[in-house]
């Protein structure tokens, strides 16, 4: 994710060079300003008294080692989109319930929220291959214990409930992992072609995968569908198992450890560690907040209120996929054009106008338009935001900050779906949904122009991406 480290201290350089190398120009182009470097002195002294940091020093990764790791966050993310079908279906199948088939679904989104901060202590303090590794193989044990209940001829209903907690409790630990090792061994030229393929990858998945998911489970069954599922997280652990070789070649020095709620206390503090992280954190939340009104009650406003098919489900949320592919494919361009807050500020305008569409006119058609844009717009905001921040974030504290702002993410979306919910019930407005979202977003935008997140850093000095 976020690409930059503190600059490193060399020998023979005292406090006050080392002070010195956190130019002015160098603290408005990371959109913060140190007096004094204390800011990062403090962290630094944080950083020795509390961060254990992972076991083995990895080396840049080879092109081939990183078209092996795009390919195993393909294929173990195929994996959750089967897995996110199968249960709720496995489910439905058996019940008739669509309060138990809508349970199903918040157990898979509950761990992000709880685990995901000791997720990201976890990636920061163990080698992070062997975490995304351990991650999909322990998936994979899961996924096929999943396949038996499947099987059986009268499942009991807690203990797929269970094994599907176990699986949403394990999957937290990728990401963050994934994100640590991004900054450890991809070359910093790189990372923002990088996060553009993994937004391209999200989105051709969000384009593909409802009907892919449901395509597997309803032409193979339930059963049949989660043992794909557990053999596509096999596939991916085999896949990063070939990259280790090349990798870690060098111990670190043991670092010092510290407690777990004192380790998590310093992620968190992280999110303060510039007004341009602090700010995009609240923002990014707020945004999040906006788009969960609209998409936690589209299966509502298209189905029930528009009188809509699923096939016009299914189109909105391809709209929306297939827009995080082009703004996917466009960002690291645009990043090497101008700077990376300025397209955030038009990511985050964008959002607006996908919104706004919409409001003004409140029909299925206009619904597609809006999602199609907002689709772009995140996707820009995305891969900006990672990649600015792969650039700030010490690579030691990169997998705490991660999980701690997924899980916030997380957080927000039942917030979102419920207001939209009660505003909808009340009104009985489509409009007037549309219209509430438009003013946060609108709001959004305004602090996103205002804020140092605007000035954050840019991808001028990339050199290449991949």
């Amino acid at each position: 994710m976020f690409g930059g480290v503190l600059p490193h201290r060399r020998q023979g350089r005292g406090r006050a060079a080392d002070s010195a190398a956190c130019r002015p120009a160098e603290q408005a182009r990371h959109g913060f300003r140190i007096v004094g470097d204390h800011r990062v002195d403090g962290l630094r002294r944080q950083l020795r008294a509390v961060v254990q940091t992972p076991a083995g020093e990895v080396d840049r990764l080879t092109l081939a080692a990183i078209i092996r790791l795009r390919a195993a966050f393909t294929i173990s993310s195929v994996g959750d989109w089967i897995y996110r079908f199968a249960v709720p279906m496995l489910v439905l199948q058996l019940t008739g319930s669509p309060l138990a088939t809508a349970f199903a679904y918040v157990v898979e989104f509950v761990p992000y929220v709880v685990i995901g901060p000791f997720a990201g202590l976890v990636a920061d303090r163990f080698p992070r291959l062997k975490v995304m590794i351990l991650c999909d193989s322990a998936s994979a044990v899961v996924a096929a214990l999943l396949a038996l209940l499947a099987r059986a001829d009268h499942p009991p209903i807690a203990a797929l409930y269970a094994v599907a907690l176990l699986l949403a409790c394990i999957r937290p630990f990728y990401f963050p992992a994934m994100q640590g090792l991004t900054v450890e061994g991809v070359p910093e030229g790189r990372r923002a072609g990088f996060n553009a393929w993994t937004q391209v990858t999200d989105g051709l998945l969000s384009f593909s995968g409802p009907l892919f998911g449901t395509a597997v489970v309803a032409a193979t069954g339930v059963g049949t569908a989660t043992s794909i599922n557990a053999a596509t997280f096999v596939a991916s652990a085999a896949l990063l198992a070939s990259i280790v070789p090349g990798v870690t070649r060098r111990a670190r020095p043991p670092a010092v450890s510290s407690g777990v709620l004192r380790g998590l206390a310093v992620g968190l503090r992280t999110i303060g560690y510039s007004p341009a992280i602090l700010w995009g954190t609240v923002l990014m939340t707020a945004a999040n907040f906006a788009t969960a009104l609209i998409q936690g009650n589209l299966v509502y406003i298209l189905l029930h209120s528009e009188g809509q098919s699923t096939l016009t489900l299914g189109m909105v949320f391809s709209a929306q996929g297939a827009g995080a592919v082009v703004a996917g494919v466009l960002a690291p361009r645009l990043m090497k054009r101008t700077s990376a807050g300025l397209v955030i500020s038009a990511g985050m305008a964008l959002s607006l106008l996908g919104m706004a569409i919409p409001a003004v006119l409140p029909v299925w058609g206009a619904i597609l338009a809006g999602g199609g844009i907002s689709g772009a717009a995140f996707a820009l905001v995305v891969v900006c935001w990672y990649t600015s921040l792969q650039r700030i974030i010490p690579v030691e504290l990169i997998g705490r900050f991660v999980a701690m702002g997924r899980a916030i993410a997380y957080a927000t979306l039942p917030a979102g779906a419920v207001l939209g919910a009660v505003l909808l019930d009340a009104s009985g407005s489509v409009r007037a949904l549309f219209l509430v979202a438009v003013a946060i977003q609108l709001l959004i935008a305004i602090g996103t122009v205002r804020s140092p997140l605007a000035r954050i850093a840019g991808t001028d000095s990339d050199k290449g991406t991949t």
